[in-house]
């Protein structure tokens, strides 16, 4: 009987699981590799959602930084006691107006167009409507800096420590302790301004137009980047992309009316006159995530200053970004 009961038993432990027992450890497994996929899932949408946002705070702080400089430095005076003393020469694809080289023209070191959405042809034609993101009706400001380096290539005629001279850049050349100058071209420079002692100096000059355009590479990318047309030998280059992401810059100018050193209002809108009053310049740069984030919808407007921007309702972020710089762009002071 005891044999027999042993036997009884043993098969029994034998048997294994029932199907219920079979199908409620199938329903928790499930559940628990559903659970670590959804953990995996979510884990990495955080990563590379961090990753975007760091890209953005990296492209911002890169782009405001490299603004307010070139804001800083313009009209920077070069040891020239007066722009309005410096020969205009001509230059070719100077985005040409007639009779007008606006590019090598010193004495207005700072221009601005508010909200372009196509190219300015009559000033900037080397921006091309293609080039140029369109917000709707919304677009983008345009911000043409003029500047020299802020130290001389040469010195009295002596080459400056780790400066060097280039055929294809523009230089001011100031003599007769900054009441002679003018804008010569690197390979125009003759022998006899580089010989120490020639009461001579060579500053590197900047013509820059700012702008944003609706691709970084390629012209399919899709990625808002803020762009730098720069100042060559034959005249204003196609611009290049220098920080993507970037969707939309807006400026807003401090204007001092009444010449106290103190701003009296902000304008987005400043005239030619205006500019010429402005002491300080707010920044304002809307960023944009270079790639959509999964499973999200971006519903949110966004207020860039005086500016509004109303909900893309894409899968981008996207995060406003400010600085304020102060100016020196009087025009003739040295």
């Amino acid at each position: 009987m005891t044999l027999r009961n042993n036997r009884q038993a043993k098969f029994s432990w034998q048997k294994g699981l029932s199907l219920i027992e079979l199908m409620i450890s199938l329903l928790l497994g499930s559940v628990l590799t559903l659970g670590v996929v959804n953990l995996y899932s979510e884990t990495k949408t955080n990563y590379f959602q961090d990753e975007q946002t760091y890209r953005m705070q990296e492209g911002a702080r890169y782009a405001l930084r490299m603004l307010s400089r070139e804001l800083s430095m313009s009209g920077y005076p070069l040891g020239i006691i007066d722009t309005s003393v410096v020969t205009v020469n001509s230059v070719a694809g100077d985005c040409g107006v007639s009779g007008v080289d606006w590019a090598l023209d010193p004495t207005v070191s700072l221009e601005h167009a508010d909200k372009v959405t196509a190219a300015i042809s009559a000033t900037y034609s080397c921006i091309t409507d293609t080039s140029i993101l369109e917000m709707g009706s919304s677009g983008s400001d345009l911000l043409v800096v003029k500047r020299s380096a802020d130290r001389e290539t040469y010195n009295d005629g002596t080459l400056s420590a780790n400066a060097s001279l280039s055929d294809d850049k523009r230089y001011f050349r100031v003599a007769s302790g900054g009441n002679d100058a003018s804008i010569v071209l690197g390979s125009d420079i003759v022998p006899a301004d580089i010989l120490a002692g020639s009461g001579v100096d060579l500053w590197e000059y900047y013509s820059k137009i700012f702008v944003i355009m609706n691709y970084a590479i390629d012209a399919d990318d899709g990625i808002p980047t803020l762009a730098v047309s720069n100042l060559g030998a034959a005249g204003m280059d196609f611009p290049d992309a220098y920080v993507e992401g970037v969707e939309k810059m807006n400026l807003e100018f401090g204007i001092d009316s009444d010449d106290d050193g103190v701003v009296d209002y902000f304008d987005p809108t400043p005239t030619a006159a205006n500019i010429d009053d402005a002491i300080a310049v707010r920044i304002y740069l809307l960023m944009r995530s270079i790639n959509p984030i999964g499973n999200y919808n971006n519903d949110k407007s966004y207020l860039l200053g005086s500016e509004a921007v109303a909900a893309k309702n894409d899968g981008f972020l996207r995060k406003v970004y400010s600085t304020t710089v102060k100016v020196r762009n009087r025009p003739g002071v040295g």
